[in-house]
C-alpha cells in the first residue's frame, strides 16, 4: 500500500465492511449506520504501515430518528469480509492478480487485524431520557425558581 492514493479506497472498503455488518443487523429498510474512518500510513517508528482508525455507532438510526443497537460482531468475520474487499481493490487497481491473492490467503497470518473497542455510545434516546428527568429536577427544586 506504498500508493498513498489507495488510502482513501482502504478507508471506503472499512466502511462498506461495517456499514453492511450494522444494515444487515436490524430489520429496518431504512436503517443507516454512522462512522468517521481516519487514515493512519505511520507505525511506532514512522515506518509505513498503514492502518485505519474507526468511531462507529454500535446499531443504526432508522424511522424518525429511532436507534437500534446491533450485536457485537465478531472480529474475525469483519477481517475476512475487509480482506476481501481490499483484495478486490488492489486487483481493481491492477496492483495484485489472483496468484498473489491466493498466495496471500494462505499465509498463516493474513496481515488483516481488526480489534474491538467497546466504549460509552451515546445515542439519541439517552439524550431525550436526560431531559425529561432535568426537566422533574428543575420542577421538583424550588430553590431554583426566583424569589
Amino acid at each position: 500500500m506504498m500508493d498513498r492514493r489507495l488510502l482513501a479506497k482502504l478507508s471506503q472498503c472499512a466502511w462498506k465492511v461495517l456499514n453492511l455488518y450494522l444494515t444487515q443487523a436490524v430489520p429496518y429498510d431504512d436503517a443507516k449506520a454512522g462512522a468517521a474512518v481516519a487514515v493512519q500510513s505511520f507505525g511506532d517508528f514512522q515506518n509505513f504501515n498503514s492502518h485505519l482508525h474507526e468511531i462507529c455507532t454500535d446499531g443504526c438510526f432508522y424511522g424518525n430518528g429511532s436507534f437500534k443497537v446491533c450485536p457485537t460482531p465478531n472480529p474475525k468475520d469483519l477481517e475476512d469480509l475487509f480482506r476481501y474487499e481490499v483484495f478486490k481493490m488492489l486487483k481493481a487497481e491492477g496492483k495484485i492478480n489472483d496468484v498473489v491473492i491466493e498466495n496471500m490467503m494462505n499465509w498463516r497470518h493474513s496481515g488483516f487485524k481488526s480489534q474491538l473497542v467497546h466504549l460509552l455510545y451515546i445515542c439519541n434516546y439517552i439524550s431525550k431520557l436526560n431531559v425529561v428527568i432535568l426537566k422533574r429536577y428543575l420542577k421538583a427544586d424550588n430553590h431554583l425558581k426566583p424569589a
